[in-house]
């Protein structure tokens, strides 16, 4: 489990870092673990095994990611700042998938679901992450990584 561990928080800091040009740190300081989450958003899967990734971001970040994304000088629209970290899911999972499922299998991923935890309440998956990390990101932020696969099924499962 380290390994994979280790493979998503590279794989989360790498996805912030390169679309939304948000500094990364592997260790989220002290001081920022009172900082409440704002948003989260799930991308489920399908293939060999299925699950979600679950990215939760602390502090107001979603501003910051769309309108770095963007290219804009001022944040976009709210459906644009929620898009902007679905699509940063997105990437996270498609790249994750391979190193845990292998390279040559084919997921099908879900549309990212965001929910703005300013308006919404969480509602944690259930079951135990099999992988977690944490990443801060920018200034005053830190983002939640969570890998969820789901126990084969009694027939073999994965999808045919």
């Amino acid at each position: 489990m380290g390994d994979l561990t280790e493979r998503l928080q590279e794989t989360g800091a790498l996805a912030f870092e390169e679309l939304a040009f948000v500094y990364t740190d592997r260790e989220v300081p002290a001081e920022r673990r009172a900082i409440p989450a704002t948003a989260e958003v799930r991308v489920g899967f399908r293939g060999p095994m299925s699950g979600e990734l679950l990215v939760r971001v602390h502090g107001e970040l979603l501003a910051t990611l769309a309108t770095n994304m963007l290219g804009e000088v001022e944040p976009p629209a709210d459906r644009l700042q929620r898009d902007a970290l679905g699509e940063i899911a997105n990437v996270i999972c498609g790249n994750l998938l391979p190193a845990v499922g292998g390279a040559s299998n084919v997921f099908r991923l879900d549309a990212p679901a965001v929910r703005d935890l300013r308006r919404e309440a969480s509602s944690a998956p259930s079951g135990r992450p099999m992988a977690r990390a944490e990443l801060a990101l920018g200034d005053d932020g830190w983002a939640e990584l969570e890998l969820y696969v789901e126990p084969p099924s009694a027939d073999g499962g994965g999808e045919r």
